[in-house]
């Protein structure tokens, strides 16, 4: 009935023999048709302005309105009219010709439409579903002069029908849980991994794959970080880069993966998920595993287990440790799957316990951590072997250290108030350049009055960009953090100064260490970190000790004058 009328309307009509033409119909496409539907114009010769012409389409003259492009549609031109452009464009990312947005819904069974300017009728079809197009991904085109199925080509001559591409891919690896935000984009975020278990490269252009609620993604070159063509035996992991919903972290889940004409090409199911852990095949199991897209699954039995040992001690120029000595200690440590996150290293009885941060699993560390050995400037603790301990992860790691003599220096630092009095806490080795680089330095006053410090350091030539102010008050102590950026200068050896100018002191006490600037990132770069203390750039605090005692004058004067006033009134009583 909608056809006759349609019919009736035309009759009564002017035609015009225009070179515009009704080209080709995406009525019913593959999925949803929400937003999808498009009709394509071609200009057989000359130029032909369409401004204010109309889409009659279910008894309604639908506006045109322009998006890209311009109404000026010449000889050999195409032009899209679409239900919904930023949609069309999003399925078709690689179209740059003039693009149209229009009102309408075309049906799936059979409808006449027709393009049409103020009066007359420029061209018109009636189509039906029996033609073909009818939701497999293909639509239907004027091709040798008549109405047949077609693989949609916008913009672009149209294509005859080909066969069905064989796709030999399957579901190879997916992660449904990943540190951080699960729709972050690519390569952070969710990923689905798949694989050319086949004999030729494959363009994955158009594939899509959906979830159990029916969330849907196409793979697109805007998905990888490679492109859409897999070699045979080879990986392609595709990334959600934005997409929400697709995999669940909780509860049942199906992945299903199709071509473009809705044909499954494989799926797999799973239930649950753990934060940075992967789903992969190995060995045709599904196992949950350590993540690695674009490359061969790994066994998680080769992963599961944390390890960590210590590699090397730094004891200084003459190999020996005395008490008071900042050892530097190598350690390497491998987090698996694992939800503890911390190891701790230190010397039993003789230092504190450093806290080593293990943000990620499966993620191995290699740290030098700075150890500080009890002073023993008393001689109170006898030489001899110690015990260092690296601990955590469900994982211990000891080894014996020969600790004789004292530190006299440190000794004298600590007691002698005529001095600059000081202990790095981190020190850097290496540098990269425009890279941030720091030093920890604990500024100790055992005074019995405030006194005023700056401090300051650099890399090659003089500078003060960073100098710090700071007052510590009497038999106190404070931790100041000091920044670098490494700039201008070329890779090699350099000395890293460090300056401390004490109030009343007539020379700047200068530190001098040796630092090796690097051009590029090392794999296994080693950072000096001593996490037991929280300090902030500047922070000036006392020691708790000190802030002890003074409270305990101050309670012991009080006590004293309300004894005073006590006394005094009962004299006067009398």
């Amino acid at each position: 009935m909608k056809s006759l009328n349609f019919l009736l309307v035309l009759l009564l009509l002017p035609f015009a023999n225009a070179s515009i033409i009704l080209n080709e119909i995406m009525y019913n496409p593959l999925g949803s048709d929400t937003n999808r539907e498009w009709i394509e114009l071609y200009n057989n010769e000359g130029c032909t302005n369409i401004t204010n012409w109309k889409l009659y389409e279910a008894g309604v003259n639908h506006g045109l309105n322009l998006i890209n492009g311009s109404f000026m549609i010449c000889q050999d031109q195409y032009a899209i009219i679409a239900e919904d452009a930023l949609a069309f464009l999003e399925e078709y990312p690689n179209f740059n010709g003039t693009l149209i947005d229009s009102t309408f819904s075309l049906s799936n069974d059979n409808e006449s439409i027709a393009i049409k300017n103020s009066t007359i009728i420029i061209d018109n079809i009636t189509y039906f579903n029996t033609w073909g197009g009818n939701g497999n991904g293909n639509n239907i085109c004027r091709l040798y002069n008549t109405w047949q199925e077609c693989n949609p080509s916008p913009g672009k001559n149209n294509l005859v029908l080909e066969a069905k591409q064989e796709y030999t891919i399957s579901i190879n690896e997916f992660l449904p849980d990943p540190y951080g935000y699960d729709n972050a984009n690519m390569p952070d975020g969710e990923w689905i991994e798949l694989f050319n278990y086949g004999n030729l490269s494959l363009d994955l252009s158009g594939l899509k794959i959906s979830d159990n609620a029916n969330h849907t993604i196409l793979i697109t070159d805007t998905r990888t970080l490679s492109g859409t063509l897999i070699q045979p035996n080879s990986f392609l992991a595709m990334y959600v880069n934005g997409f929400s919903g697709l995999l669940n972290n909780e509860g049942f889940e199906e992945i299903r993966l199709s071509d473009q004409s809705n044909r499954e090409l494989d799926k797999v199911s799973y239930e649950g998920s753990k934060e940075g852990v992967s789903w992969a095949k190995v060995n045709a199991i599904w196992q949950q595993t350590m993540p690695t897209p674009n490359a061969e699954n790994i066994d998680n039995s080769l992963v599961w287990e944390s390890r960590l040992s210590i590699e090397k001690i730094y004891l200084g120029s003459d190999d020996k440790a005395k008490f008071g000595d900042t050892l530097r200690v190598k350690v390497n440590i491998y987090r698996g799957n694992t939800t503890k996150e911390t190891a701790y290293l230190y010397l039993e009885d003789l230092s504190k316990r450093d806290t080593i941060t293990l943000d990620r699993k499966y993620t191995n560390y290699t740290l030098t951590i700075p150890i500080q050995i009890e002073p023993n400037c008393n001689n109170n603790i006898p030489n001899g072997k110690y015990i260092l301990v690296l601990d955590g992860l469900d994982k211990t790691n000891k080894t014996k250290i020969e600790i004789n003599g004292i530190n006299e220096e440190l000794c004298e630092k600590i007691i002698n108030p005529k001095t600059v009095n000081y202990e790095i806490i981190e020190m850097p080795n290496e540098a990269e350049v425009n890279k941030d680089i720091k030093v920890r330095i604990e500024i100790i006053n055992p005074e019995n009055k405030n006194i005023d410090f700056e401090l300051w350091s650099y890399i090659g030539k003089s500078s003060k960009d960073n100098l710090q102010k700071v007052t510590l008050p009497a038999k106190s102590s404070a931790v100041v953090e000091l920044k670098n950026i490494v700039t201008n200068l070329e890779p090699g050896n350099y000395s890293y100064i460090i300056r401390i100018n004490k109030e009343g002191r007539k020379t700047t006490k200068t530190i001098n260490s040796s630092i090796k600037v690097l051009n590029t990132l090392n794999t296994e770069a080693e950072s000096i970190i001593n996490t037991s203390s929280s300090v902030k750039e500047g922070l000036v605090y006392s020691s708790k000790s000190e802030k002890t005692k003074r409270l305990a004058i101050y309670f012991i004067n009080l006590v004293l004058i309300l004894i005073i006033v006590a006394l005094l009134k009962n004299e006067h009583n009398r």
